[in-house]
């Protein structure tokens, strides 16, 4: 890789950080790569940045990305450099750019056979207007695009309801009925006589 490239990886990273979520796609078996030990075999790692994020260590130049990033809540030191990335993203993977004659070899072959799928993005870099950042919901790194599949909403959870004339209505909806103001005709309730027992009224 030339040093115009890297440059040219360098200044696309800048941008899409500058607009929120960043997505580096990267093959960790490269040499100088350093992420948790668990990916260190996989040939697609994607690993996602932002200055929102506040990360100290957080560092890039004209040779690598450096940042102290979580890991299922564990921080881990990562170094990566820009000869192991073959795709930069924004987090909804809709804008960025892929470098084909960069992608590893396994990686095409599984994205030609339909076992994984590339990131839907733009063939050239965007630009560089902002847009709402969105927080990731994705904290394990995956082949599959964002926004590849159908979203499934939750199911409601089941409440109890007022049943009235056939009616059902919400649980907030329900309000208590207003107890009637005493009649004027009615004595006013006094005392219970001693020895008074209850009495059955047919």
């Amino acid at each position: 890789m030339t040093e115009l490239r890297a440059r040219e990886k360098k200044k696309l990273f800048g941008t899409l950080l500058d607009a929120g979520i960043t997505a580096l796609h990267l093959d960790p078996r490269r040499p100088g790569v350093i992420v948790p030990g668990r990916f260190r075999l996989q040939n697609w790692l994607v690993l996602n940045y932002s200055y929102r994020y506040g990360i100290a260590d957080f560092r890039f130049d004209d040779q690598v990305v450096e940042a102290t990033l979580s890991f299922g809540g564990q921080p881990f030191y990562c170094r990566v450099p820009w000869t192991a990335v073959f795709a930069i993203t924004d987090n909804s993977r809709q804008r960025g750019r892929i470098w084909h004659d960069e992608v590893p070899g396994d990686v095409d072959d599984a994205v030609r056979s339909g076992s994984a799928e590339p990131p839907t993005v733009a063939s050239q870099p965007p630009d560089p207007a902002p847009s709402s950042p969105r927080p990731s919901t994705d904290r394990r790194p995956a082949l599959r695009a964002v926004g590849g599949g159908n979203a499934v909403s939750a199911p409601r959870r089941p409440g109890l309801k007022l049943i009235s004339g056939g009616k059902a209505d919400e649980p907030d909806q329900v309000t208590k009925p207003t107890p009637e103001p005493p009649s004027d005709a009615d004595p006013p309730p006094g005392p219970r006589p001693r020895g008074a027992h209850l009495r059955r009224i047919k």
